[in-house]
């Protein structure tokens, strides 16, 4: 199974995340097959703009909690290799030099808030839910967190983080998560015009305006290395694996539920 699909419109390149059967639960194969195509777009000197989108009634349901569950179980060394691996996609607005336009509906949630915060702008369906629901899981949204500071202040983002509920695309586009909410068949046709836009005007302009507004990101990589560690605590922790087991028992392999 290919984890994702690509398509090209003249200079817009569409990244699908492609595992439906899973509400598209972020599994490593999957993170690192998003991560792939973003960076070789980034690199196409034919490609202007990206569409990030998804397969399926969800955008992207959170992490794979069957591997959390898996990963609790490793030795602290491999923990790190394979965390610190695992969070290159969420680094991305540092280094991407290409406009990305997220395409959301469905359910936005854990690692799928991850996806929307690596995107310069989005769009979002009508009746889109968002949340962070890890603390209902025994973790924190280590690895997310530092883009959704950026995005809404750390006061919002510690109360979103921290009481674990859910918000409306209404709530979203207030807040700045994202920029343009649609009736659902129209998320994708709109975020391709956004895309097509910015892909029309000189590439020099648009990746030297990305680096100035990545001005301040520079430690982010450093903060990703802390924030894996702190991650990988709480992987270890019994309750994570009581409640992944519970979870698990109860609702199958695929992400957070809403």
């Amino acid at each position: 199974m290919n984890f994702v699909e690509q398509e090209t419109q003249g200079r817009v390149r569409l990244v699908f995340l492609n595992r439906p059967d899973k509400r598209n639960a972020l599994s490593a194969e999957l993170a690192d097959a998003v991560q792939a195509a973003l960076l070789a777009a980034d690199r196409d000197p034919r490609i202007g703009a990206i569409v990030l989108a998804a397969r399926g009634p969800t955008f992207c349901a959170g992490g794979d909690l069957a591997e959390f569950h898996q990963l609790s179980q490793r030795d602290p060394a491999t923990l790190y290799d394979q965390g610190r691996a695992g969070v290159g996609l969420f680094g991305l607005p540092a280094v991407l030099g290409t406009p990305v336009v997220a395409a959301v509906h469905g359910h936005v949630l854990g690692g799928g808030m991850g996806l929307l915060l690596v995107a310069h702008l989005a769009v979002a369906a009508a009746g889109t839910r968002f949340g962070l629901p890890e603390m209902e899981r025994g973790l924190f949204p280590y690895t997310v967190f530092p883009l959704l500071v950026r995005a809404v202040g750390e006061r919002r983002a510690l109360a979103l983080a921290l009481s674990a509920r859910s918000w409306e695309a209404g709530e979203a586009l207030e807040w700045g998560l994202v920029d343009d909410v649609v009736p659902e068949p129209q998320v994708l046709g709109h975020a391709l015009a956004l895309a097509q836009r910015m892909a029309a005007v000189s590439p020099l302009v648009v990746r030297t305006g990305l680096e100035a507004a990545r001005a301040g990101m520079d430690a982010l990589d450093t903060r990703m290395d802390h924030l894996v560690l702190l991650r990988n605590l709480a992987l270890s922790s019994p309750d994570l694996r009581e409640r992944a087991s519970r979870f698990l028992a109860g609702h199958g392999p695929e992400g957070s539920p809403s």
